[in-house]
């Protein structure tokens, strides 16, 4: 699946295209519920984690590219902390955190880039995650507890409006989906509401 990833990412990003504009691109996601599961680990199932309505929002920073028709692509690697990600049933400690690392292909359903529009993205990745990052009870305290990976792919669809009609600045409201899995088991699970910007290099960087 990375193969493909990386194929995708090279033709999409990187292919000479006359209408091409790149920028920052940041966000803000508000996770409504998360879930972690951890991979195997000496042949046993892994430990999971989850967390309702985090009110602290995850961040994530990178670059976009505008292409033609209503399209953009974007890479942006983040940062999620759920301060009080726990399993009530089997209790092995609280807290998690991740930094997912994602390609987002974009298409804006209105070509043209006036006002407020709808929008659709899907994306894929990789995720680094781990889970009990303190509070672990004493009897699981000698155990491995590392950071484990997932393969993502993530849907996310909402309303973009442009902000500043000269240097094409951009924000959006989004609902997304992001789920993972990997060959060891592990898998993860966020899903809430997400606030976006984009600004071209152009601009001056204190207008994010």
């Amino acid at each position: 699946m990375h193969k493909r990833l990386f194929f995708i990412f090279f033709y999409c990003f990187l292919s000479p295209l006359s209408a091409q504009n790149w920028g920052w691109s940041s966000y803000l996601d508000l996770n409504i519920y998360q879930n972690y599961q951890q991979a195997q680990l000496l042949g046993q199932e892994g430990a999971s984690a989850g967390q309702w309505l985090n009110l602290l929002p995850a961040v994530g920073l990178g670059v976009y590219r505008r292409g033609r028709h209503g399209q953009s692509y974007q890479l942006l690697l983040a940062t999620e902390y759920q301060p009080f990600a726990m399993n009530s049933q089997d209790y092995g400690g609280l807290g998690s955190l991740s930094f997912p690392l994602l390609f987002r292909a974009q298409h804006r359903f209105s070509k043209k880039e006036i006002g407020m529009g709808g929008f659709m993205s899907l994306g894929a990745g990789v995720q680094w995650s781990r889970i009990h990052l303190y509070d672990r009870p004493e009897s699981l305290r000698q155990l491995p507890n590392p950071y484990f990976y997932s393969w993502v792919v993530e849907l996310a669809f909402g309303l973009e409006q442009l902000v500043q009609f000269e240097a094409k600045q951009k924000r959006r409201f989004a609902f997304f989906f992001r789920f993972g899995s990997s060959e060891l088991g592990a898998e993860t699970l966020n899903f809430g509401l997400r606030l976006g910007f984009d600004k071209p290099f152009s601009a001056p960087f204190r207008q994010f």
